[in-house]
């Protein structure tokens, strides 16, 4: 029986790590803030997003994630369309995205930090 115990404990505990730390690091013990994006969090940059986007591009219902990082200037890089069913639309996205503002990157322990942002849009 312990014996059984100690496999299932094997078995299962590299499946829980990669749930946890998956591609990002984990920090224990230090303070993490988010990026924003003027003053707000990814609800104001959706709004940038919906404001500036060309809607007769918008050629059928769907969703789409993206998602980019947000260095520690400010800047915007890495943006990568995760999922989507319309390149049309994924393409005007990416140009929105470029013309956007500098945030204001990530904290951790006070100092700025290149963090991810992944944000899903349903368009009906």
């Amino acid at each position: 029986m312990k014996n059984l115990l100690l496999f299932l404990f094997l078995a299962i505990s590299p499946v829980m790590n990669s749930q946890i730390m998956g591609e990002d690091e984990v920090y224990l013990n230090s303070e993490l803030i988010q990026p924003k994006f003027n003053g707000g969090g990814v609800e104001k940059f959706t709004d940038f997003l919906l404001t500036n986007i060309d809607k007769t591009k918008i050629t059928k219902p769907g969703n789409l994630v993206f998602s980019f990082v947000v260095i520690a200037t400010g800047e915007i890089e890495g943006i990568k369309i995760i999922e989507y069913n319309d390149a049309t639309i994924a393409t005007e996205i990416i140009r929105v995205v470029r013309l956007a503002p500098k945030w204001q990157p990530g904290l951790r322990n006070g100092k700025p930090v290149a963090l991810q942002v992944k944000i899903p849009l349903q368009f009906k």
